[in-house]
């Protein structure tokens, strides 16, 4: 995962989204890159108003 955030603490703050799970896991990559994505775009929409990238 990488984030184009101007600041380096914002950077971070954006790589670590993927790695706060709740729950047992997941059954198979494709359900946790599911979780993944639906976290990371919740995120984004509620931290930052434009113009704002990640990638995972």
């Amino acid at each position: 995962m990488s984030s184009n955030a101007l600041y380096f603490e914002d950077r971070q703050h954006d790589e670590g989204q993927c790695w706060k799970a709740k729950g047992k896991g997941y059954k198979d990559q494709s359900e946790a890159l599911e979780w993944c994505e639906q976290t990371v775009d919740d995120y984004l929409s509620s931290r930052y108003l434009f113009g704002h990238t990640i990638t995972y």
